[in-house]
């Protein structure tokens, strides 16, 4: 069944539960926090995670882990929208005390909060899946000890994710610097209208912050900062030309703040959004419909 607003967990008398839930192209989640931690997988579809310190893109083969108390929304992809597997489960505190804790403290002290993490960079990608579908089946068919079959399988999907974040880390330590440098250009390729923190790029390419920036400015001639502008404003006034909703052209570029977007696109390229928007190739281009390209803004 396809759902269109948030599946209600149930956590069982070990402090876990586990459901795959697959959205409708209506599916709308409004921000809030839980009790319980979670660990999403995406199974397909794209989408985002928001929470307040910005957001997260997710996609196929992502594993997301949310602590209780984290203020977040997952917000789809209308085209792709996301089907996801999550179990959700007690922390280990004095007032709950799971099972698992061990393996949720092995787990915790590899994987990054927040920070999806792709299984396409693990060997152990189909041992992972083959793991959260069996905990599916077990909650769903609900037999003879399916609760202790499902806290066991949980505790070794901790212990495998943990391996492979660590894995991954080691690999990309052994990993020439000149590699990872440029895998960050390629992520910065992929996501740049999406939040990007400067110091995230530089653990990515081993490399401190200053040392990062710096070889960013010799490489590319501008600041990481800089060219960042320069991407989403390239994209900005190509999605400029195509529609007269500025506003939407402001989020899809990754500005996020309306006027924020105007002060760095009239800074840059030296004028308003709706004045570039009226240029006479640009009017030719998308005909936009002159009364409401005016009651816009």
């Amino acid at each position: 069944m396809l759902r269109t607003v948030p599946h209600q967990a149930n956590l069982s008398a070990l402090g876990i539960d586990v459901f795959e839930s697959r959205h409708a192209r209506e599916f709308a989640m409004q921000m809030g926090e839980w009790d319980f931690d979670k660990l999403c997988m995406v199974r397909q579809g794209r989408g985002k995670v928001v929470s307040e310190d910005g957001s997260r893109p997710l996609q196929a083969d992502d594993i997301l882990y949310i602590t209780a108390g984290t203020p977040h929304q997952f917000v789809d992809e209308h085209s792709d929208p996301l089907t996801l597997v999550l179990v959700c489960f007690y922390g280990d505190t004095e007032e709950v005390r799971s099972p698992h804790g061990d393996a949720r403290n092995l787990f915790k002290s590899r994987f990054v909060e927040g920070q999806p993490f792709s299984l396409k960079l693990t060997h152990r990608r189909s041992e992972i899946l083959s793991i959260l579908q069996g905990m599916v089946l077990e909650r769903l068919s609900d037999r003879l000890g399916s609760e202790i079959s499902i806290s066991g399988q949980f505790s070794q999907l901790l212990v495998l994710l943990a391996r492979s974040v660590e894995e991954v880390k080691i690999r990309l330590l052994t990993t020439s610097r000149a590699t990872a440098f440029a895998k960050t250009l390629d992520y910065i390729e992929d996501r740049f209208t999406d939040p990007i923190q400067i110091k995230d790029l530089a653990i990515m390419a081993g490399l401190s912050y200053r040392r990062y920036t710096d070889k960013f400015k010799t490489e590319k001639g501008l600041t990481v900062n800089d060219y960042l502008t320069k991407m989403r404003l390239g994209l900005a006034k190509k999605r400029l030309k195509e529609t007269d909703n500025i506003m939407l052209v402001a989020m899809d570029s990754g500005f996020g703040d309306l006027s924020h977007f105007y002060r760095v696109f009239k800074k840059h390229v030296g004028m308003t959004p709706r004045q570039f928007v009226h240029l006479p190739q640009n009017h030719e281009a998308s005909s936009p419909n002159k009364t409401q390209t005016e009651n816009q803004y």
